[in-house]
């Protein structure tokens, strides 16, 4: 299986059988109650998209910045205070969609996601941007609305 989706399916945790399916390239959950990932979460090692919007999120594994294969992550409309520096590690990453949660920083390392295309920060708290931004090279949108 290459493709699971379980939005708007009630879920109040990521369901462990989920890890089993090592083939998997894109996982939408969006629209549930799952208020943690599993530290295994890595073991998905070919996922290229993950999708979980809307849920209660308020961090991320570590584990989760060592799935080097994505390329597209949605964590919008969780409750997500702060990103880890190890989002470098998605060296892959092209679109990247954190507004609508709690941030009030970004971690300087996100300058070094030369491949990242598309930033969407709007309705955090954020007042100021990493220096490192000006490296993203290949940026072509970045939002930011309703940030202080």
């Amino acid at each position: 299986m290459k493709l699971l989706n379980l939005t708007n399916s009630d879920l109040v945790s990521f369901p462990k059988e989920i890890i089993e399916y090592n083939q998997l390239e894109i996982l939408y959950l969006d629209q549930n109650c799952i208020r943690q990932l599993p530290e295994n979460i890595s073991q998905l090692n070919k996922l290229k998209k993950i999708s979980l919007y809307n849920n209660y999120l308020t961090d991320l594994p570590s584990s989760f910045f060592a799935i080097e294969t994505l390329e597209s992550v949605n964590l919008s409309a969780n409750k997500i205070v702060s990103f880890s520096e190890n989002i470098s590690q998605l060296k892959n990453l092209q679109i990247c969609d954190i507004q609508h949660n709690q941030l009030t920083e970004i971690p300087e390392s996100l300058g070094n996601l030369s491949k990242l295309r598309f930033l969407y920060l709007g309705g955090n708290q954020l007042q100021t941007l990493p220096k490192t931004f000006g490296n993203l090279k290949n940026l072509l949108y970045l939002n930011l609305t309703y940030n202080q």
